[in-house]
């Protein structure tokens, strides 16, 4: 699994930026310098599995939540954060990103069939070319089949 250091940092951020601490006074919590945790929150450095379960024990959040954006079977993490997102919203917000949400999801819904259309019809242009290759080389086998008579 590759992690992404990025989304990785901004998670860790966000969840920093949520308890209203700042980068010292979590790098206190985690036993880890300052440092550390700016080049982690930049992106720059790839945090240590100890310096991982350090970092979400102090944030008092889990290590699914700050690396679902690596893991691929995180949805459970993305449902709580839009029922977290939309916790706060009026009754009109609310279907309003329902709105869009659905009008999003169609959308790359359709994206995903046309993929998969043109993925289809590459094959299927692949597989004629090999085909008619496959087609030549017989027939340039018969000729010289015919030649050597």
């Amino acid at each position: 699994m590759t992690v992404n250091t990025k989304a990785l940092g901004e998670r860790i951020k966000a969840a920093r930026n949520k308890m209203e601490i700042g980068q010292e006074k979590l790098a206190a919590l985690a036993m880890v310098e300052p440092s550390h945790i700016s080049n982690l929150e930049s992106g720059n450095e790839r945090p240590s599995l100890a310096v991982l379960c350090s970092i979400s024990k102090a944030l008092s959040v889990r290590n699914d939540e700050l690396l679902c954006d690596s893991v691929l079977k995180s949805g459970r993490v993305f449902r709580w954060e839009m029922m977290e997102t939309l916790k706060d919203c009026s009754a009109y917000e609310q279907r309003q990103l329902l709105y869009i949400l659905k009008w999003y999801k169609a959308t790359l819904r359709m994206d995903e069939d046309y993929m998969e259309a043109v993925k289809q019809l590459e094959r299927k242009k692949w597989n004629g070319k090999k085909e008619r290759g496959k087609e030549a080389a017989d027939a340039g086998g018969e000729e010289r089949d015919g030649q050597a008579d």
